[in-house]
């Protein structure tokens, strides 16, 4: 399967590189809410998967068709899970400095999820504005000044 180099999913830097792992479409025999959509070397790609993708980009891309968009994203998920596997199946994950990205990552992922979660529910207009109105309004800004410099 040919990757695609689109730089909001996947770095250019693998689009070079063809996958190392053939994806097969998955198909399901009922009418599933979360479908299989792809498998890759036996980890399934659901539409869930596409779908925390497309939340991800920048609005103007998630206003693009499900019938354009999808089949983009799922080519870019495919490649890079295939991609993962790889990195794996050489032992990257077991290296020092890889531990520490991922290691990382998983923090600042549990950081951000913590901060929503508490910071979301507070964060209404009415919070907003009670703010704004004792911090800002009514008060006198600052001085301006206008100065000209003749030579």
């Amino acid at each position: 399967m040919a990757l695609l180099a689109s730089s909001f999913i996947i770095p250019p830097a693998f689009a070079a590189s063809p996958a190392p792992a053939a994806a097969k479409p998955a198909t399901t025999g009922t009418a599933d809410q979360n479908p299989v959509l792809a498998s890759v070397n036996g980890q399934d790609i659901r539409l869930t998967d596409v779908r925390q993708a497309m939340a991800s980009m920048p609005e103007q891309l998630r206003k693009l068709p499900d019938n354009i968009i999808v089949p983009i994203l799922l080519n870019q998920l495919v490649d890079q899970r295939a991609i993962q596997i790889a990195a794996t199946k050489s032992g990257l994950d077991k290296q020092p400095d890889v531990r520490q990205q991922m290691e990382t990552a998983s923090q600042n992922a549990l950081q951000n999820a913590y901060l929503s979660a508490q910071v979301t529910p507070a964060l209404t207009d009415d919070a907003i504005k009670a703010y704004y109105d004792q911090n800002y309004a009514n008060k006198p800004g600052a001085e301006e000044i206008h100065a000209r410099h003749i030579l």
